[in-house]
């Protein structure tokens, strides 16, 4: 009933029929919870709600990972069903997604940028967890937004360093390993802010590879 309430874009009442499961709020799927009623949140318009309840879920990440690494092997014999929800990798990154999006909903652009850093950080960790060997290692909508908001802060070379890293993950990592096309407001705003800055000869390198741009 909640994710059909969330569909239907009865985003009160999905949080009323949410907040009502009080065994999953203090249960072992509690960090499900806490990403459920955040979202939920950001989708209602309640930006800084959702990102106490996004920062709560990032606590109960590192919380769960400091006693998967001190607990004795007896604790962790266990069945799987009875161990609390650890979250998926993905989710450690995309709370911190959301908390940007929240935070600039709230014209609060700094930390925005905050949780920008801590994308960074997050993948950090789990490339040293997985011994380099995981292709996602670098997130390009990630730089392509702190871009947009170092520019939106006036901070014009700040903004064009993290638009051409995005653009160099996106026609790299993001071309081989998923298919995705670099967004043609990306080059726009790559271009304009290499011609604002005066990199005369690296804008017309990429304007020679990105025909058909307007900036």
């Amino acid at each position: 009933p909640v994710y059909q309430a969330v569909q239907s874009g009865n985003y009160q009442q999905a949080d009323e029929l949410l907040t009502q499961e009080t065994r999953a709020a203090e249960g072992n799927e509690h960090l499900l919870y806490l990403l459920d009623k955040g979202l939920i949140a950001h989708l209602n318009g309640q930006y800084a709600i959702s990102n106490q309840l996004f920062e709560q879920a990032v606590q109960q990440f590192e919380a769960l990972d400091y006693i998967s690494l001190t607990g004795t092997a007896s604790e962790w014999v266990l069945s799987e069903l009875g161990q609390p929800y650890r979250g998926e990798d993905f989710e450690r990154v995309m709370v911190h997604y959301y908390m940007a999006l929240n935070y600039l909903m709230l014209d609060e652009l700094e930390d925005a940028l905050v949780e920008c850093r801590r994308i960074n950080t997050v993948l950090r960790e789990l490339n040293a967890q997985y011994e380099q060997k995981n292709v996602y290692k670098t997130d390009a909508f990630v730089l392509y937004l702190s871009g947009l908001i170092y520019e939106a802060m006036g901070a014009t070379n700040d903004a064009f360093i993290d638009y051409r890293n995005a653009y160099d993950t996106y026609t790299s990592d993001y071309a081989a390993f998923y298919g995705t096309a670099v967004p043609s407001q990306l080059r726009d705003n790559l271009l304009r802010t290499a011609s604002a800055l005066g990199f005369d000869d690296i804008a017309n390198t990429y304007a020679q590879d990105l025909p058909g741009s307007i900036w």
